[in-house]
């Protein structure tokens, strides 16, 4: 019985695994005719934006998913995957409409003695998308959003 409720599990991940790059290369077959994404376009007097809580955070990526506005998302991003790609966005907008992200993280804050911290990741409530957060000056800032493959 353990064996099969184990291989069961197995074969909803590997599934799902599955689904989530079908969806990613239909969106990459959907964008082949555009240009890669664009560089920062952020200048270097602007400062990323900051945030205090993880409800204000998510709701600033709700807001620039709900509105496709996936350049001011990449631009906030600061860290070394600092630019992602924007099937990428497309994906994690595609999962905020299943579940808005204010939903999905309601319960969810900032913990107050760490200085890193991720949403997603690793076949959770994101799949394989990573949301990461750095602290700095006692305030969070998007750091990168990114896919493990």
């Amino acid at each position: 019985m353990r064996h099969r409720i184990r291989l069961a599990r197995t074969f909803t991940a590997v599934c799902m695994f599955l689904a989530l790059l079908w969806t990613a290369g239909q969106a990459r077959e959907t964008n082949a005719e555009e240009p890669a994404s664009k560089p920062a376009t952020q200048k270097a007097d602007e400062t990323p934006p900051a945030f205090s809580s993880l409800k204000e955070a998510v709701a600033f990526i709700a807001a620039c998913l709900d509105k496709e506005d996936y350049d001011k998302l990449a631009d906030a991003c600061s860290g070394k995957r600092s630019h992602p790609e924007k099937y990428l966005l497309e994906i994690l907008k595609k999962m905020h409409q299943d579940t808005p992200l204010a939903k999905l993280y309601a319960e969810k804050e900032f913990p107050k003695d760490k200085t890193a911290f991720k949403l997603g990741g690793h076949m959770s409530e994101l799949k394989c998308i990573h949301i990461d957060f750095a602290k700095k000056d006692d305030k969070w800032m998007l750091d990168s959003i990114w896919m493990c493959k």
